[in-house]
């Protein structure tokens, strides 16, 4: 904030803000681990008829599971949840 006089709502919405975003990071750690964890675990079963998901091949499953591990901006999450905060401690 760049405000060098926040009022006490600012000084909340920027903690609520700062929680947000600790929140985020800690579950879309865990939420990696468990992708991984699937990537992993599919990759041991044998499948001799091919994809186990109608209209889906093994290849195209892996790849969309590995996007799925792909970061989200920083910079977008971070005016994400300023924006919500701002919203909720608006006075």
């Amino acid at each position: 904030m760049n405000n060098p006089y926040p009022s006490n709502a600012q000084l909340e919405a920027e903690a609520e803000a700062d929680t947000m975003l600790a929140d985020q990071a800690a579950d879309t750690a865990k939420f990696g681990v468990l992708i991984r964890h699937v990537i992993a675990e599919t990759r041991k079963l044998y499948f001799p008829l091919g994809s186990p998901a109608a209209g889906y091949d093994l290849d195209d499953i892996y790849g969309y599971l590995q996007d799925w591990l792909k970061p989200r901006d920083e910079r977008n999450l971070e005016d994400a949840a300023n924006d919500i905060a701002s919203v909720r401690w608006a006075a």
